[in-house]
Formats: C-alpha cells, structure tokens, sequence
C-alpha cells in the first residue's frame, strides 16, 4: 500500500514551470509524467477539435459521434492529469524501496517484496498511459477521418502524439518489468504492452498515412 500522492502538483503546474522541472537534474518529473502530460495535450486537442466540429456541424448524422468524442476526450484529458502525478510519485516508491536495509535474511525477503510491488506500480501506471494513449489515439483518428476537413491537422497533431506516448510507454514497461521476480506477471504484462502496440500498429501504419493525405490535401 504507497503512501497519498505527492506528485499531483506536477499535473497543476503552469507550462513553463514543468517543463523548468522536467529539464532540471531532478529525477522527478522525469520522462514517465511528460509522456501523460503529452496524452492530457492530446486528449485536450481532441476535445477542443469536437467542440469546434459540433458548433459548425450541419449534418445532425454527426451530432451523437461528435458529442461522445467530445465527452470521452475530457475524461481521458483528466485521467492522463491524474496520471502525471501518480508517475511522478514512482521513482521515490522504488528509491524507498531500494534503500530498505539488507543486512538479515528477513530484511531481505521484507525488501525483496516492497521493491517488488513497487516496481509493479511501476509497470502498471505506464500501462495504464498508453491504453488511454490509445483511446485518444481513436477519437482522434475518427475526427481526421469523419470530422471537418478544416480541422484535420489539428487532429492530426493529436494522432501524433498519442502514438509518441504508447511507443515511449512501451519502451518504459519492458524496462521495468525487467526487475520482476513474477514472471507471470511479466508475461502478462508484456503482453498487455504488445497487443497496444499491435492495435497501434495496425491503424497507424495504414491510416497516419492516409491522413497526413488529408491533411495535405487541404492544405495544399
């Protein structure tokens, strides 16, 4: 059981200050909260493009998508901000871990089974970042495809990132689960990781490319 977040006033932080601590020789932000940052800046264009969708939308066939895409962006906005604190709040679970004595064999198994969950922690929350990542990612794509067209490269811009942060968090969960003693944990962790990255892959190698053709199509 970890202790009441510390790091949520990273997710209230203006602009200028996170991106001040993020390039700081501090540990904490790190990379793991500017990736939720990044999906929260995704989600939020997703959002702010559905707005402006339905206030010009005509076709009252696009309304119920357009008002679910809009509704669905701001909770995932709100859950990738309460993620930049939970991710902010690992690395000092795991350096607590890590500096629990050792010097007796119940020390030891003590040690061994915080640092253990702490690095599961650490696992899940990067997991839980690149499924909304991937949610994101969705909505986003749909309004490229179906929204308005004077919008795609907004929406495009959204695709974008949120493939940057399911790939970056990927990267992240087989670094991590790399520490487990549970390999069945591992197993499915990695295969939680996978099957984002395969639906990813499937979408975004076939469809980016076809938007970036809309997008350059309208801008052209």
């Amino acid at each position: 059981m970890f202790q009441e977040s510390t790091g949520r006033h990273f997710a209230q932080m203006p602009v200028e200050a996170f991106l001040e601590a993020l390039a700081s020789d501090d540990p904490v932000p790190g990379a793991g909260p500017a990736s939720a940052h990044a999906g929260a800046v995704a989600a939020a264009i997703v959002h702010f493009v559905a707005g402006n969708n339905l206030r010009r939308s005509r076709d009252t066939d696009r309304g119920p998508w357009l008002v679910e895409v809009h509704e669905e962006s701001e909770l995932l906005r709100e859950e990738f901000s309460d993620l930049v604190g939970e991710d902010a709040d690992i690395y000092h679970q795991v350096m607590a871990a890590l500096a629990l004595p050792k010097d007796t064999d119940a020390e030891k198994k003590t040690r061994s089974r915080v640092l253990e969950s702490a690095m599961k922690h650490a696992t899940e929350v990067p997991l839980r970042i690149m499924e909304r990542a991937l949610a994101t990612y969705r909505l986003a794509e749909r309004l490229v495809r179906d929204g308005s067209k004077t919008a795609a490269p907004d929406a495009l811009l959204a695709v974008e990132l949120a493939v940057a942060v399911i790939r970056g968090n990927a990267a992240m969960v087989s670094a991590n689960v790399g520490r487990l003693e549970d390999a069945e944990y591992r197993r499915r962790a990695l295969c939680q990781s996978d099957r984002i990255l395969a639906a990813l892959d499937v979408e975004a190698v076939r469809s980016i490319i076809h938007l970036r053709g809309i997008a350059h199509e309208e801008n052209s």
